[in-house]
């Protein structure tokens, strides 16, 4: 199993030792719960999920009014 090391101050050490604890997991087991929470939680949504009727979804640099305008008007 691969290991992971970071640095943290000597106060966020306690705190995370003193979280695992309460929970009565261990320190490893509390960062592989956290860490997985934190990346399921910045996933980006599929298309599929959002895309509904009338729904305009656009996946490119931002657009202005402009452009707005000649994609209607042209």
């Amino acid at each position: 199993m691969t290991t992971l090391t970071f640095k943290a101050t000597a106060a966020d050490a306690h705190a995370f030792r003193a979280a695992a604890q309460e929970r009565r997991i261990s320190f490893s087991e509390y960062a592989r719960d956290t860490l997985r929470a934190a990346v399921e939680k910045e996933a980006p949504r599929k298309y599929n999920d959002i895309i509904r009727p009338g729904f305009v979804a656009i996946d490119g640099p931002p657009i202005t009014s402009e452009d707005v305008y000649a994609a209607l008007y042209d």
